[in-house]
């Protein structure tokens, strides 16, 4: 058996050791070699890293209509605003969009997202404009 054994480190096998954490390592490998080859765990990604729905911006949005000094008074601007805004007769679009739901197209996306990216002032200006709000 000893004579085995010496014949199999002379053919260049590596004997087998344990680390510190007891994982088996070649004899001739360092510990820390091995531990820098394995790749790390993933981490869930926090919470703040997730985008903002599209409802809370929709109401951030609102909020900000609704305190600017350019508002009239004794006016509000609601969610119907927006998408008569963006030039639809029904809300059921709008609706899908802001619930991320597949029925929603590319061309709601744009089209909600660039109301909502204005800043208050020239929303209420456009509201104007169209003849939406008085």
């Amino acid at each position: 058996m000893a004579e085995y054994q010496e014949s199999e480190k002379q053919e260049g096998v590596a004997e087998m050791t344990s680390d510190s954490v007891g994982r088996e390592i070649s004899g001739n490998a360092s510990p820390h070699l091995e531990d820098a080859a394995v790749p790390a765990p993933e981490r869930p990604v926090p919470a703040a890293a997730h985008p903002v729905s599209r409802l809370a911006q929709v109401d951030a949005f609102l909020v900000a209509c609704n305190h600017c000094p350019e508002l009239p008074l004794g006016s509000k601007v609601f969610k119907r605003h927006i998408w008569r805004a963006a030039g639809h007769t029904h809300p059921r679009q709008f609706q899908y969009w802001q619930s991320g739901r597949e029925e929603a197209t590319e061309e709601d996306d744009r089209n909600f997202r660039r109301i909502i990216s204005m800043p208050p002032g020239e929303f209420l200006a456009h509201l104007q404009k169209k003849g939406i709000l008085q």
